[in-house]
Parts: C-alpha cells; sequence; structure tokens
C-alpha cells in the first residue's frame, strides 16, 4: 500500500468530514463532479435530472400565475369602472383625479368628486348685509356702557340669524 503525506491525510480527512455533513454533501459532490465529470454519481446526477425535469414545469407554473393574476387584476378593474359609469361620472375624469389628489380608490375618488360638485346653498337674504329693511343699530346707550351694547347688538344679530325674535 502507498504511504500517504500528512498533507493528503488531511485533504481526505476533510473530504470525509465534507461528504459527511447534510449541509456540504451536495456541493462537495458537484466539487468532485466537477473535478472528474466523467464520474458517475447517482445521487447528484438524479438530483441533477430531477432539477432539469422540474424547470419546465416551474416556468409554466409561474407563467400561469401571471396569468391568473392580470385576470384577476383586469376583472377587479372593470368592476371598479363599471362602479364609476353607474354614478354616472367619467372615468377618465375620476382616474385623473385619483392621479392628481393621489387617491388610491375609485370608490374615494368618486366621492371626492360628488362632494366638490355640489353647489353651495345661497345664503339667505335675511342677513343684515343683504336685507334692507333690517333695523341699523342706534347708538342708545353706548355712551353709558359701550360693551354692554356691544354685547346686546351681537346677540340680536345672533338671535337673527337663529331666527329668534326679542
Amino acid at each position: 500500500m502507498p504511504e500517504i503525506s500528512d498533507a493528503d491525510y488531511e485533504l481526505l480527512k476533510l473530504t470525509q468530514t465534507a461528504l459527511g455533513s447534510s449541509k456540504s454533501r451536495l456541493k462537495a459532490l458537484r466539487v468532485l463532479k466537477e473535478a472528474s465529470p466523467e464520474t458517475v454519481l447517482p445521487e447528484l446526477d438524479s438530483e441533477d435530472r430531477l432539477a432539469a425535469a422540474l424547470s419546465p414545469l416551474q416556468e409554466e407554473n409561474k407563467k400561469l400565475r401571471a396569468d391568473l393574476d392580470k385576470s384577476v387584476t383586469e376583472r377587479l378593474l372593470k368592476e371598479k369602472r363599471d362602479y364609476v359609469r353607474g354614478k354616472g361620472l367619467k372615468v377618465e375624469d375620476v382616474e385623473k383625479a385619483m392621479m392628481e389628489k393621489g387617491i388610491t380608490s375609485h370608490e374615494s375618488a368618486v366621492e371626492f368628486i360628488e362632494a366638490n360638485s355640489r353647489v353651495a346653498v345661497p345664503a339667505t337674504s335675511t342677513s343684515r348685509s343683504w336685507d334692507k329693511s333690517a333695523k341699523v343699530p342706534t347708538n342708545d346707550g353706548l355712551k353709558a356702557d359701550s360693551n354692554a351694547w356691544a354685547r346686546e347688538e351681537a346677540a340680536k344679530v345672533m338671535d337673527e340669524l337663529h331666527g329668534i325674535k326679542r
């Protein structure tokens, strides 16, 4: 039997350790296969054949998932746009508002547009600034107690706005 040097013995020990560990076994086998491609390593060869056979199936699965995601997204978008049309609005206007205002849902954009398109209720004509028949404040009591006079006039205005007569 040939003599083994200490360095070769250490290398054999490391190889045995690498092949004995479940974490490093496949890596060690790949290194051996790379160094000697003609060597038959059933464990590694069967794994490579299995990976080669599974690869097209995995690619097909990936494509099918992407197609499914796309069709679900398109269906949801169609439903959202149908909702917008059902509210009597243009899809383009709603989606433009979504982009400009950073709104993330069609429902919120519809609410935003509806709220902004409501006409404000006009002020009543009973307000002092518009009603020509309104009583003009008099200066009676102004000199005696200006704070009390101001409070009384403010109370009259508030009562008038709320429809209360004094």
